[in-house]
């Protein structure tokens, strides 16, 4: 394994989403299609994700140009305040990087530190913060990510997943129609 030391990429971000939701939008694969990885320029193609410890995720973007394969192991997985995962994106550095989410409440929202060591911060630090300014977007916006309280009793909010029993209490993994449930992997 090829971790390498300092410098660190350390954000704090605050949202107004609860640390449930911030934390649920990391390992809900449909939610972090809209924001992990993604922007106006990409498409993000396949997301798998098996958020326990020891679980593999990939998410293969299509940039318009190339395939861009972001994919890691889980090392910590303890919902809804800390997440830590391996990083590997070999077109964006070389080597492996190591990830931390620790989500905090802060008033009616959340708090998020954030460090990734491994790479050069200038690689990365622009990146993530505008994909936590996307997530805040995605989290706002209450006709599609509305909470568990604003959508009709009983209501699917997403008609295409089910519901698995593993470690991680509720988690949510997204089948296409026809999809057989496969244990993630990387793509090249």
């Amino acid at each position: 394994m090829d971790i390498r030391p300092s410098p660190h990429v350390y954000i704090l971000h605050n949202f107004t989403a609860s640390p449930e939701t911030v934390f649920d939008a990391w390992i809900n694969p449909v939610v972090a299609r809209c924001w992990l990885f993604a922007s106006p320029a990409n498409k993000i193609e396949v997301i798998r994700m098996e958020p326990c410890p020891g679980g593999q995720f990939s998410i293969l973007e299509w940039d318009g140009h190339e395939h861009i394969d972001h994919f890691g192991e889980y090392l910590t997985v303890e919902p809804p305040h800390r997440l830590i995962f391996t990083l590997e994106v070999p077109k964006h550095f070389a080597g492996q990087t190591v990830v931390n989410a620790i989500i905090a409440p802060l008033g009616s929202g959340s708090k998020m530190t954030f460090l990734q060591s491994g790479v050069d911060r200038e690689v990365t630090d622009g990146p993530w913060r505008t994909m936590f300014r996307n997530l805040n977007t995605v989290l706002n916006a209450p006709s599609v990510f509305a909470s568990p309280q604003a959508r009709r009793p009983n209501a699917r909010l997403f008609p295409n997943t089910k519901v698995a029993k593993h470690d991680v209490e509720n988690l949510i993994h997204f089948n296409p129609a026809g999809e057989t449930p496969q244990r993630p992997r990387r793509h090249s």
